[in-house]
């Protein structure tokens, strides 16, 4: 009984001391990571398979690790432990990048070279499509297209059924050969025509070359021409002018002549005058001795 006793006591008390001896060990453990490395936050849109533990690489070499995720109303962030030797500036850039073929992820790290950020900081992440996603994507694509390939083999189907493919090609052969026969034809009359073409289009260029003096002199006549008419057609405008103000200047009776015009008692004057004129020279032509005294030494 008491042998037994003994047994289990050490037992327990080697049990005991695993466990402290694991405990410490772990204890330890966090203590040097505590000291050796850093927290760094990240925000991502997405995160696309990244998980604790994923490692954190600088230019290929291991620093640190994933250490925890939390979900947010429009984002993710991430918490990295990075080795304190790594020192990230304020455009320091964090992308979630592939890992390997088979999807695993990492977090790439480009520490930068701006002014140092301090505690407290969180960076705003990049992402980078896995080969997970490609792979999905490709999928939908060939989906499409295999879809597309059946639509058309359908169509091709009813045309065939329809006969209406090989009647469209039939046309299209029969309307080839009717043309390539009017060609045939009309071929001596397509080579008069282009020679015809070709002789008139000659005969031009000749008649361009002899005349190109008498051209150039009628083109500058008639520069001269609209030059004159254009001097013609301003002093037009000069004479409408002075007219328009003269008629104005009579309508609204400025002036001895427009205020005579619309002026009754003027106008009676000017009748009498002109009637006293009449007479004085009528009865000049009847007695010219009653105005005219010749005296003869």
């Amino acid at each position: 009984m008491s042998e037994s006793r003994r047994e289990i006591q050490v037992g327990a008390a080697l049990v005991a001391a695993l466990v402290l001896l694991v405990f410490g060990l772990m204890w330890f453990e966090d203590y040097q990571l505590a000291a050796d490395y850093q927290p760094v936050m990240v925000r991502y849109s997405t995160v696309g398979g990244l998980g604790s533990g994923d490692p954190v690489n600088v230019r290929g070499i291991k620093v640190g690790q994933v250490r925890h995720i939390e979900l947010e109303p429009s984002s993710v962030l991430v918490e990295l432990r990075l080795r304190r030797d790594v020192v990230l500036h304020e455009d320091a850039v964090l992308k979630i990048a592939s890992a390997g073929i088979m999807g695993e992820r990492m977090v790439s790290v480009e520490p930068g070279s701006g002014a140092a950020i301090g505690e407290g900081h969180v960076f705003d992440g990049q992402y980078e499509m896995a080969s997970t996603d490609l792979i999905g994507q490709l999928e939908g694509f060939n989906a499409t297209v295999i879809s597309f390939v059946e639509h058309a083999d359908s169509m091709l189907m009813d045309l065939r059924q329809d006969d209406a493919l090989v009647r469209a090609v039939s046309g299209a052969a029969e309307a080839t050969e009717s043309l390539n026969e009017l060609l045939k034809e009309n071929r001596s009359d397509l080579r008069e025509i282009a020679s015809n073409t070709a002789d008139l289009t000659a005969r031009l260029g000749r008649f361009l070359e002899e005349h190109e003096k008498d051209l150039s002199q009628g083109a500058a006549g008639m520069a001269r021409a609209t030059t004159t008419l254009d001097t013609l057609s301003r002093q037009l405008g000069g004479v409408l002018t002075d007219t328009q103000k003269v008629l104005t200047a009579l309508t609204e009776q400025k002036g001895p002549a427009g205020r005579m015009i619309f002026d009754e008692e003027a106008g009676e004057n000017l009748v009498q005058a002109l009637e006293q004129l009449r007479f004085l020279v009528e009865d000049l032509q009847r007695n010219p001795e009653r105005y005219l005294t010749v005296k003869i030494f």
